[in-house]
C-alpha cells in the first residue's frame, strides 16, 4: 500500500534530522572553578550529550567528577565506575549518594575529556540514566586513565539544569571547557 504524500513527507523529515547534535551551551573557563553550571535547558531535544575537555588542579584526594540535576542534593543517584590504566583497573559503585560520579581518577594533576549522554532528559515519567567515556593524562608522571561510567539519576522531573563539580577545582585560562548538545 503506497504512503500518502504527507506521512512520506513527515517519515523523510525525522530520518534527516535523526541524530543531529544541536550546540545549547558553551563554557570555557577563564579561572579556578569548583563547578559549571547549565541552567534553562530546554525540553526540545530527545537526549543531551555534554562534552568536556578539562585540566584539573594540583591538590591532594579524589579527582572524580560529580554530576547533580535541577539543584537535587538528595541521596537520589546512583553510579557505576570502572576506571585504570593499561597495567591495573578499579571499579567502584555507589547507591543512596548526593551526586552522580561521571569521571572518576586519582591522579593528582591532569588534562583529559569524558563524553556524557543523557537519555530521555526531558521526559516526566522515568528515571534519569546517563553514560560516560572519558579519558585523562597524569601530567606530573606520563600515566594515562580511561573511564566508563554508568548513573541514574531517580527522580522522574524533566532535567532543566546541570551541575558538575570536581573536588579540587577545574583550571581556567582556556584549558576547560565544557560543551552541552541537544540531540534530536
Amino acid at each position: 500500500m503506497p504512503l500518502l504524500p504527507g506521512i512520506l513527507a513527515s517519515a523523510q523529515q525525522a530520518h534527516i534530522s535523526s541524530g543531529n547534535f544541536y550546540l545549547i551551551s558553551s563554557q570555557t573557563l577563564s579561572s579556578l572553578a569548583a563547578s559549571v553550571s547549565f541552567s534553562s535547558i530546554p525540553s526540545t531535544y530527545r537526549s543531551l550529550q555534554l562534552r568536556c575537555q578539562q585540566n584539573r588542579s594540583n591538590a591532594t584526594g579524589s579527582r572524580d567528577i560529580y554530576v547533580q540535576f535541577n539543584s537535587d542534593t538528595g541521596t537520589n543517584y546512583t553510579s557505576h565506575l570502572i576506571y585504570g590504566t593499561g597495567s591495573a583497573v578499579s571499579a567502584v559503585s555507589s547507591d543512596a549518594a548526593t551526586y552522580g560520579t561521571i569521571f572518576g581518577a586519582t591522579d593528582p594533576t591532569g588534562v583529559g575529556s569524558f563524553i556524557m549522554d543523557i537519555s530521555d532528559y526531558a521526559s516526566t515519567t522515568k528515571y534519569k540514566t546517563m553514560f560516560a567515556l572519558g579519558g585523562m593524562v597524569q601530567t606530573s608522571t606520563p600515566t594515562g586513565y580511561a573511564s566508563i561510567n554508568s548513573a541514574a539519576w531517580k527522580n522522574t522531573a524533566a532535567i532543566t539544569s546541570i551541575t558538575l563539580t570536581q573536588q579540587n577545582y577545574f583550571v581556567g585560562s582556556s584549558q576547560s571547557i565544557f560543551s552541552l548538545y541537544g540531540v534530536i
